[in-house]
């Protein structure tokens, strides 16, 4: 009768055991499964198609401001870059993915949003965190002459970072922005203007312009000249010293 217990009990702890063993790799696998699923990088990297949607939020409605035509000018621009530089389109990917233009955004501009400041231009505005990202990747939005003076300086690139999704620590830019005005996207004349504005907003070319030569030469220049002034410096100070010594 002992005998029969301890071996009930035995078999009991041991299938016990198995059973908490199981249901832990259960859970570590749907757990990891779980992370796999929802990693920052995965909401950019998973959709074959690449959306760029085009919105017009301006206070201009006039006939060459209507979506379809906005669209059918930012498919061109597109198209263009493309083929121009097809060493960039290539490297990011977009040879193996459907661009696709649309008219309207599923989520709206953020830098009209009241107390907006530019995240990356002021240095210290928030980027809008989301759990789940829009569909389209990029949104070209037409909006009225203030707020490309209030937000875009001079000649900043009129990029905006508009959407980010966060897991644990690990954070990743899923959505862009690129504002136009209404003249700016009309006129024949700015063509190639837009045009660049659209490939900043595509990720083909750096913000910070660090690839151009004549930037590259400027601060090789300034470097050269700060190099020489020190040294200039220094020859005074031991000249003076060695004067004062006499």
């Amino acid at each position: 009768m002992f005998k029969t217990r301890m071996f009930v009990a035995v078999s009991c702890s041991i299938i016990l055991c198995v059973g908490l063993l199981i249901g832990t790799n259960i859970s570590q696998s749907v757990s990891a499964n779980d992370n796999v699923a929802i990693h920052p990088r995965d909401a950019v990297d998973q959709s074959e198609n690449y959306i760029v949607c085009v919105d017009n939020v301006s206070s201009i409605d006039s006939s060459d401001m209507k979506s379809e035509a906005l669209v059918k000018q930012v498919q061109t621009s597109i198209e263009k870059i493309s083929m121009e530089k097809k060493s960039a389109w290539k490297s990011k990917g977009f040879d193996k993915k459907q661009v696709e233009v649309k008219k309207g955004c599923s989520f709206s501009p953020s830098l009209l949003e009241e107390g907006a400041a530019h995240p990356i231009y002021t240095g210290f505005a928030p980027i809008r965190i989301v759990d789940k990202p829009s569909p389209e990747r990029l949104g070209i939005f037409i909006v009225d002459e203030h707020v490309i003076q209030k937000h875009f300086e001079g000649d900043l690139p009129r990029f905006s970072p508009e959407e980010k999704i966060c897991v644990s620590h690990e954070c990743e830019g899923v959505t862009r922005g690129i504002y136009l005005s209404a003249k700016e996207i009309t006129n024949v004349n700015l063509e190639n203007f837009n045009q660049q504005q659209i490939m900043y907003g595509l990720g083909l070319e750096s913000l910070t312009q660090d690839d151009d030569p004549e930037i590259q030469k400027k601060r090789a220049e300034e470097k050269e000249k700060e190099i020489r002034e020190m040294k200039e410096m220094k020859e005074m100070k031991e000249m003076k010293e060695n004067s004062s010594e006499e």
